[in-house]
Formats: C-alpha cells, structure tokens, sequence
C-alpha cells in the first residue's frame, strides 16, 4: 500500500480494518498464483461493499475507487486484478442513478459474487483446453510457480494421462518456486525432476511441450512471469520445443497498465518465442492475441467517449 495519500489512507481506515489487511496479505502473498488472487481481490471488494459505513452513494463510491485504486497497484503485474477491480467499479457506477445506498451496496456485492464465479468458469475452461495438448508420454518443461499451469497437469493426469515435468528451480529471494510446483505436483502423482536454473538449456533435451503460467500478457508483445521463463523460452526455442503460454484473457493488458519492466522475480517473455497462448476462449497464436488485445483496448477507449 505504498504511496497513499493521508486521504485514502482515512478512507480505507473508515471502511474497516479488515479490507486494508486482506490487501496487505495480497500484497505480500508469495505462495498463490494470480488467479487466485484475483478472486481474493474481488472477494475484498464485496467485503467492503458489504460493510461499508458510507452514508451517501457519493461517499460509498469513493470508498470503492480508493480500494480499486490500492488493489490494483498491490500487485502492479497482476493485470487480471486491474481488470477484474475495474470491471467490479464500472457496473457499479453503470447502477448509481438508479438504486439507492442500501440497494447499490446489494448490487455490488452480488457483482462481486458474478465475477468471481465468471473468474472461476473462465479458469477452468483454460485448464480442459490446455489439460488436452498432453499426451501419454510427454515431458513437459516449466518454471517458476504458476496455480494455472498445475491445475493443467493435475486434470491431465487425472485423465490417466501418463507424463513427466521437469522444473526449473526458480530460485529467487531464498525461494525455490520450482519445489513449490513440484510439491504440487506431487499430490497428483506426478513424476518430477528439477533442474538448476543455471542448467536449463542442456536439460531440455527430450522435452516436448513447454507450458509457461502468466502474469500479464501486454500489447508490446511480451509474457510478464516469474523467473527463468526468459531463459527456458528462450532454450526451448533454441530446441525447438514449442512454448505454451496458459492463462485467462482477464490477464491480458487491455487498459496499459504495465508501462515499465516487470518487478524484480519476474522475465518479459517475447511472445515470438511462444507457439500459442491457451485461454478460456481456445488457442490463439500470437498475433490473435495481440489483435484481440488492441480490438478489446478501443472497445473500451470507445466505451468512456460515449
């Protein structure tokens, strides 16, 4: 919650104790993926629609807009946050004229429910499309600690799907992502290796598919994801095992929120490295996923002229 205001530090404090420590554990979670979290961010939104001693809708309003301002730059690389939150902000203004406080803090809360439960189908629909690109006697390579890409490998197996992983170690800030995937894994049996980040390039040999989680996915052309992904899309190229990048559309970057290079722990994957992104909407290549970044970007660049 860096760089606050005084202001919207008495509005978060206003609303309760208990939404400014939900965004403090978001802030500072380390062990869960940004799916996850995005839910955990809608979750404090309704939260604080809920229990909101706003006494005017204007006064309720700006209480969201400072909890959506201190969600999104939380976790500035989560996109699907941004997204999500704003989604969350702009049906509730799309109802302000039309209910009063009592009703709108209702229709707020409800949204919040819909989104997460949209959020939801729109995972699991990315993970039966990826879960299906694995095939009896893969080695698939990854890296760094994504909930999306273990919940793939989870339901690929558990569809007697016989494979192996190799995992990159991902080591950053005395953490080893790579155990915490392998770790996962392990409660669906799955058979795991890990290699040294320092070692990814002469371990890759007999690898099949390479599956990358996402941050972000940003219309400059790149994947945002914890480190190594640069270097085993890169070695994966240089191999040619073709690169998966699985993950929502909701973390695309439709409004430009990541301006500079990502957070320390995490690469700026080039998408030319990557043969396909797997999303709840089907396989796109690169291009479609740029083009629909840039169709959806003027949809809504259209939406606040009208």
């Amino acid at each position: 919650m860096k760089g606050l205001s005084l202001h919207e530090l008495q509005v978060l404090h206003t609303v309760i104790a208990k939404v400014a420590d939900r965004i403090n554990r978001l802030a500072t979670d380390t062990t869960h993926g940004a799916s996850w979290l995005t839910r955990q961010a809608i979750s404090t939104l309704s939260l604080a629609a809920k229990e909101s001693q706003a006494e005017t809708v204007e006064q309720f309003i700006d209480e969201l807009r400072q909890i959506v301002r201190t969600l999104t730059t939380a976790r500035p690389g989560m996109v699907s946050i941004a997204n999500y939150a704003c989604l969350f902000l702009s049906q509730v203004l799309a109802a302000k004229h039309q209910k009063d406080l009592p009703t709108l803090k209702s229709h707020a809360v409800a949204k919040g429910m819909e989104l997460i439960k949209a959020s939801k189908q729109a995972l699991s629909r990315t993970v039966e499309y990826a879960s299906g690109i694995i095939k009896d006697n893969d080695t698939i390579a990854t890296c760094s600690y994504s909930s999306t890409v273990c919940q793939v490998l989870a339901v690929a197996r558990h569809k007697d799907t016989k494979f192996r992983v190799i995992i990159a170690e991902s080591r950053f800030g005395g953490t080893s992502y790579g155990e915490i995937t392998a770790a996962e894994l392990a409660k669906h049996l799955i058979p795991t290796e890990i290699i040294a980040d320092s070692n990814i390039r002469h371990k890759i040999s007999g690898v099949n598919k390479t599956l990358l989680g996402a941050d972000a996915v940003i219309a400059s052309g790149y994947v945002v994801n914890g480190i190594p992904s640069l270097e085993l899309a890169r070695a994966s190229k240089a191999k040619q095992i073709p690169v998966y990048v699985v993950c929502e559309t909701a973390k695309f970057d439709f409004y430009g929120y990541i301006h500079e290079y990502p957070q320390p722990g995490f690469d700026a994957v080039p998408l030319n490295l990557c043969k396909a992104l797997i999303t709840e909407k089907g396989t796109m290549t690169p291009d479609l996923a740029l083009a629909y970044i840039q169709q959806k970007a003027e949809e809504m660049a259209q939406m606040l002229v009208e």
